[in-house]
């Protein structure tokens, strides 16, 4: 999953819960949700991307 953020997300706990909320929000087409979702998050203000895992 790739996300734009476009400021805000400068801290380690804003960015883990974006890329948590972002993961729990990826399901599987019956609803189950999947145990490790990869996120990509494009920091615009920042003009750099990092890439986190949330296991759920």
């Amino acid at each position: 999953m790739r996300l734009r953020a476009f400021g805000g997300w400068e801290s380690r706990g804003a960015l883990r819960q974006l890329v948590c909320t972002a993961a729990d929000a990826a399901g599987t087409a019956d609803g189950t949700p999947l145990p490790r979702v990869r996120v990509t998050v494009e920091r615009l203000a920042r003009g750099d991307t990092v890439t986190r895992t949330c296991a759920l």
